[in-house]
């Protein structure tokens, strides 16, 4: 039986079922009523109505006693209602009438002592109500008895063991001291296994870091089912960071729990929010579900530990802007922001021996774990060619990045490939000067065709030009007939094309024909006194402004067996003989003659020890000016004459080459 009063907490004793503690008390004067309720055992799968596995079976309930314990107390009239009040996760069976009945009250507007009845809906949280319309005894006990109450398990709430009370009776507003008071104390008998729970969710972790889990099976009420032993696999069911699941992730429940610990090693590598793991079983279905999602949580990257590049180069044009981004990472490669390095750039394959240039610097700090070079760092490369790759430092293990191509640019300008040399006039110039369409960095544009023209820098050398206009083929002109009719001393030549910057050559020489073979008709010589030879042949003049001797002298000499006799005839001693000849006069030769056709010499004066051979050759070598033109003969054969004599003629013959 249950009393309340105000000075005393009740303990309420169904069957060998104790609740302490468990009743809301209202505080009264003395004793007010009581309430005697039987106790039950709800089973829930047997006695559930809805969900999987539900027996829908009602247990009935036996009368259940209300009654003053001080007199008077209850009252009737309006509003003198006693209530009856489904707890949460329970259920009046609505195929049973509820009646209330009492000797002494009329209840909802009957006679006294007749009973008054409820049909119940079924519904959560369904009150009936039965109002004491009539009646009362002051003198005697007032009861009112309560039956026909079946009750079923509603939900989970009221699957939830190991007990708890079905019904709320509230009696205070008939004169009571009961308000919402736990009636019909219920023992929960387990049901099937229904369902899985994570009895502690993984939470959020640092990459790397093991996830701690816990998985039990459960019946419909949530009570852990401790028999059916399971093994529980764990899977990624939202996966944000396209992680994979590490470590073991298959137990099998002991008392009906899976725990993941330390030595299980479970954890993901990849940083990211919003991941979910999903628990899975084996063996025969549960009645509900086979699966259960934990709580969402977060992987967070670790502390920096290296460098990623987020944003590789890509190819482009000689001197255009290369762009890189270059990130730090944890030791998963995990993004990390925090806190600052430095990240510097080198060549580290770099077929076109081109330095890396940069406008800021190669070394960059990184703001918020980024490190990146964009259009107003202007890194570039001007040299074309294939598979550059480019070096990153500054954080755990260096990275090269992919292969990338520097292409050639659009056509801008010429450059000599083949520079011009020293020639000789009306002589092709070997080897053949060649001139490329380049880009503003010096890449030839291949497919180009233009026409490429080449000019002397200096109007005086310009003449008898030829075989300087060439057309490109594959963006390089080759001038292979070039020749130039006049001597001309430091010339350059200008290489031009339409629409095209101009190139300028090396510095460079145009000769008078040297090394010209000429015919010794005769030759005398004194040993250590005189030296003459004539000469008669075909040969060039060379051009006045260049190897005038007149401005720059000449030079004799006479090579023989024992030695060679030098002649210096200083500019002073010649002059000009009609347009194209030239004659000296002075010491050490008498007399000197250059002219077209025919070049004569007689020096007088100490020959040094230069021996006359009785065979073989005499070499006669003329320089005249700078020595761009060069007149040569020899004179070999029979001696002709004495030996004694002063004078020795020997019969001469045009050599085959100069020396």
């Amino acid at each position: 039986m249950l009393r309340a009063n105000s000075s005393t907490l009740s303990t309420v004793r169904f069957s060998s079922l104790y609740i302490a503690a468990a009743l809301l008390l209202i505080p009264l004067a003395s004793w007010a009523d009581s309430v005697n309720s039987p106790n039950i055992t709800m089973n829930v799968d047997t006695n559930r109505s809805t969900g999987a596995g539900a027996g829908n079976t009602a247990v009935t309930i036996n009368t259940i006693t209300i009654a003053e314990t001080t007199l008077p107390e209850y009252t009737s009239g309006s509003g003198k209602n006693i209530t009856l009040k489904v707890r949460p996760g329970y259920q009046f069976d609505s195929s049973s009438t509820v009646t209330a009945q009492s000797a002494t009250f009329g209840i909802n507007g009957g006679a006294v002592n007749v009973a008054a009845s409820r049909t119940p809906t079924g519904a959560a949280n369904e009150t009936l109500t039965f109002t004491l319309t009539s009646g009362g005894n002051a003198s005697v006990q007032d009861i009112i008895r309560i039956n026909g109450i079946k009750l079923k398990i509603l939900s989970a709430a009221g699957a939830a063991g190991p007990a708890q009370t079905t019904v709320a009776l509230t009696t205070a507003a008939a004169g009571g001291a009961f308000t919402d008071q736990g009636i019909i104390a219920a023992s929960i008998t387990k049901g099937a296994a229904d369902r899985m729970v994570f009895a502690i969710e993984p939470g959020s972790q640092e990459a790397g870091v093991d996830l701690l889990p816990q998985v039990k099976i459960v019946d419909f009420g949530g009570n852990i089912i401790t028999t059916d032993s399971r093994t529980i696999s764990l899977a990624l069911q939202t996966n944000p960071g396209s992680a994979t699941l590490l470590g073991t992730t298959q137990l099998t429940s002991a008392n009906g729990l899976a725990t993941w610990a330390d030595a299980d090693d479970l954890r993901i590598t990849t940083a990211a929010s919003g991941y979910v793991l999903r628990a899975s079983h084996n063996g025969a279905a549960f009645l509900t579900s086979d699966t259960v999602d934990s709580a969402a949580f977060n992987i967070s990257a670790g502390d920096p530990g290296g460098i990623s590049i987020t944003a590789q180069p890509t190819s482009v044009d000689a001197g255009s802007d290369i762009s890189l981004t270059v990130g730090l990472v944890d030791e998963f490669s995990n993004p990390v922001t925090s806190p600052e390095a430095d990240i510097t750039l080198d060549s580290a394959v770099n077929p076109g021996g081109w330095p890396l240039l940069v406008d800021t610097s190669l070394t960059k700090t990184t703001v918020n774990g980024v490190a990146s070079w964009g259009a107003s760092d202007h890194l570039r490369i001007t040299k074309a060619t294939s598979g550059y790759k480019l070096s990153i430092s500054g954080l755990g293990a260096p990275l090269q990045t992919n292969a990338f191509d520097i292409t050639v640019g659009d056509p801008a300008l010429l450059k000599f490939t083949v520079q011009p040399t020293t020639t000789t006039v009306d002589t092709i110039m070997t080897p053949d000067p060649a001139v490329a369409v380049t880009d503003l960095f010096g890449n030839t544009v291949a497919g180009q065709t233009n026409t490429i023209e080449l000019h002397t820098v200096q109007t005086r050398c310009e003449t008898g030009i030829s075989g300087n206009s060439s057309a490109a083929v594959d963006g390089v002109a080759t001038f292979s007939t070039l020749s130039f009719g006049k001597v001309c001393e430091e010339s350059k030549i200008k290489a031009s094309s339409s629409g095209l910057i101009g190139a300028l050559s090396d510095t460079f020489d145009i000769k008078g024909e040297d090394s010209t073979p000429i015919e010794l008709r005769s030759a005398r010589f004194r040993p250590r006194r005189l030296v003459q030879f004539l000469s008669r042949g075909s040969f060039h003049v060379p051009d006045k402004t260049i190897d005038d001797p007149t401005k720059r002298g000449a030079v004799l000499t006479v090579t023989g067996t024992t030695g060679t006799v030098r002649y210096n005839l200083a500019k002073s001693g010649w002059s000009r003989v009609g347009a194209h000849g030239f004659r000296f006069k002075g010491n050490p030769c008498a007399a000197v003659a250059v002219k077209p056709g025919s070049i004569s010499a007689t020096c007088i004066g100490r020959t040094g020890t230069l021996d006359v051979p009785e065979e073989g050759p005499v070499k006669f070598v003329l320089k005249v000016g700078k020595g761009s033109a060069e007149f040569c003969g020899s004179c070999g054969g029979i001696t002709v004459g004495d030996e004694n004599t002063i004078f020795k003629r020997t019969n001469c013959a045009a050599p085959t080459t100069c020396p």
